[in-house]
């Protein structure tokens, strides 16, 4: 009697239950004394234990405060009452991963971080004052503190928030970027840090405009620079190629500069530069000089005084003709080497008298 062929019965992997990770745990950012929870489930034949590793190790909650002591929930999640900062070992800031585990083999998880929010006080780079000329670019630094999750960076304009909608401003990396900077532009600006800790702001800093000065032939020019600073940066002006109009300028306590008798030649970029210890700001504007070049004639008047002579000058701009103004010249030249007058009125008279002869031949 043949007997039936043996039959051989062979278990799937499947039928088998290894087990296997069905829901990963994810990175999670939370406040100190907050709860936070790290998911973990699995599934497997028979149904597998859920182990937790923390940096690598297995995670010893004996070691750990009884207050602060992390349980693991029945479908194998890690569950925190309150989560704390403190020594590297008893500190909830960690590196985590779950281990499923059963008869037929074992699963481990991807690795998850807890970090602990923070947000630190101090700036790595406060805003700095800025001056820029209409239509140029203007550039307001910020570097918001340390902070974790990474600070959100936004910008005040006169305490109100800007719109971030607004084509003329670009934020990047934390600075303002105004292109091209416009005269309502002008105002004092903060930088705002926020995460979930909370909101840090920078000190304000001050965007000036600088309009590009346009003035008529024999007037005169004013520019203005605004320096703040701790310690106060000491500001110096200068000229583009060339030095500043001799004896017909003046630099004002508030720091403007100011050119009288404007002439053509002074068209030009006029620099405003303000320094101390920690560093240098720049800013420039442009001279522009309207009119035709007309002579500068030079009234003389004489009176009588007890001194020696008194001499009153006066620049004015007229139409002369070449010989008319080339009389006046020579006329006011002889009157001055005649007369025995103070040195301080002899030399301001020769400084207006060459430059009545720089533009007596430009005519």
């Amino acid at each position: 009697k043949i007997s039936p062929p043996l039959r051989l019965r062979f278990r799937s992997v499947q039928e088998i239950g290894l087990p296997r990770i069905i829901h990963h745990p994810s990175d999670v950012v939370v406040r100190v004394g907050s709860p936070a929870t790290l998911s973990c489930r699995a599934e497997g034949n028979p149904k597998p234990t859920i182990q937790w590793l923390r940096n690598g190790q297995p995670l010893d909650t004996d070691k750990m405060d009884a207050q602060s002591q992390p349980v693991v929930l029945p479908e194998g999640s890690l569950f925190f009452f309150s989560v704390i900062p403190g020594r590297k070992s008893q500190s909830h800031e960690a590196v985590y991963a779950c281990v499923a585990r059963n008869s037929a083999g074992v699963a481990t998880s991807r690795n998850a971080s807890l970090h602990i929010a923070a947000l630190r006080e101090e700036f790595r780079v406060q805003p700095s004052d800025v001056e820029v000329a209409v239509g140029e670019v203007a550039v307001m630094n910020c570097s918001p503190p340390v902070g974790h999750p990474e600070p959100n960076v936004t910008w005040r304009k006169d305490g109100i928030l800007i719109n971030s909608s607004n084509e003329n401003y670009t934020e990047l990396n934390g600075k303002l970027i105004i292109a091209p900077a416009q005269k309502n532009d002008s105002g004092v600006y903060s930088c705002i840090a926020s995460n979930t800790v909370g909101v840090r702001e920078s000190r304000a800093a001050r965007l000036s405009i600088l309009e590009d000065v346009s003035v008529q032939l024999g007037a005169s020019a004013q520019f203005f620079c605004e320096a703040d600073g701790d310690p106060m940066p000491s500001v110096e002006w200068s000229r583009e190629k060339a030095p500043l109009p001799n004896g017909r300028y003046l630099i004002n306590p508030d720091h403007s500069l100011q050119i009288h008798y404007v002439t053509a030649q002074d068209t030009g970029r006029y620099t405003c530069t303000a320094e101390n210890k920690l560093g240098v700001s720049v800013a420039s504007a442009q001279l522009l000089v309207e009119g035709k070049n007309h002579a500068i004639c030079i009234p003389l008047t004489f009176m009588a005084s007890r001194h020696p002579c008194s001499l009153f000058c006066c620049l004015s701009v007229c139409s002369c003709s070449r010989l008319c103004h080339s009389l006046i010249i020579l006329k006011a030249l002889r009157c001055c080497i005649a007369l025995s007058c103070r040195p301080s009125q002899t030399g301001q008279l020769k400084g207006f008298l060459s430059l009545a002869f720089t533009h007596m031949w430009d005519l």
